[in-house]
């Protein structure tokens, strides 16, 4: 399972490094709600693209023939995903901490994503990064527009704060429940 991870964390390298220095930009320009939306939406690209390339590689063929099988497939590609993840939420911490605006806002960004990514797996898994599109779009315009909507309220502080111990604690039990989903679409398709 380690080999699966390192096969995703490698090919998604160089976009990871590339969204990387477009949060510095961004940082740099904008300001701190426009970096955790734009972090947010590249990291939710991430996995899409990790599926799209074992897709065009025929992976899934491969990596069925290996000692962890389906269940190891599907784990794998959670840890990948769940370490970009936490790859970005600390990246957009320490941009945070340099530039001066909220952590706050950057923690409940990545655990937002992280809701995002346990909705988006089991589709990608069911339907295919091909039809998956308009369902990604939706999943980023919500994030873009929940994010926007708790950010320009009054009551922003109030609700980041609630809303990170929310997400913190339900985030483990959306995760496990994502994945006992994506692992029964898995099992029921044929390579």
């Amino acid at each position: 399972m380690k080999g699966m991870v390192y096969k995703d964390l490698l090919l998604v390298r160089k976009n990871l490094l590339l969204y990387l220095l477009m949060g510095l930009f961004f940082a740099m320009t904008l300001g701190g709600p426009a970096v955790s939306g734009m972090m947010g939406a590249c990291f939710i690209a991430l996995p899409v693209s990790m599926f799209s390339m074992d897709k065009t590689s025929c992976w899934e063929s491969y990596a069925l023939s290996l000692p962890g099988g389906r269940r190891g497939m599907v784990g794998a590609r959670y840890a990948a995903a769940i370490a970009i993840i936490v790859m970005g939420g600390i990246y957009t911490v320490i941009l945070s901490a340099l530039f001066s605006f909220g952590m706050e806002e950057s923690l409940v960004s990545a655990l937002f994503i992280l809701f995002i990514l346990c909705i988006m797996l089991p589709m990608l898994y069911r339907y295919g990064v091909n039809h998956v599109g308009a369902i990604v779009a939706a999943a980023i315009g919500l994030f873009v527009f929940v994010f926007y909507f708790m950010v320009s309220s009054e009551v922003t502080e109030f609700l980041i704060k609630n809303a990170l111990v929310v997400l913190a604690l339900a985030a483990p039990a959306a995760l496990y429940l994502s994945y006992r989903v994506s692992c029964a679409v898995v099992e029921e398709m044929e390579y």
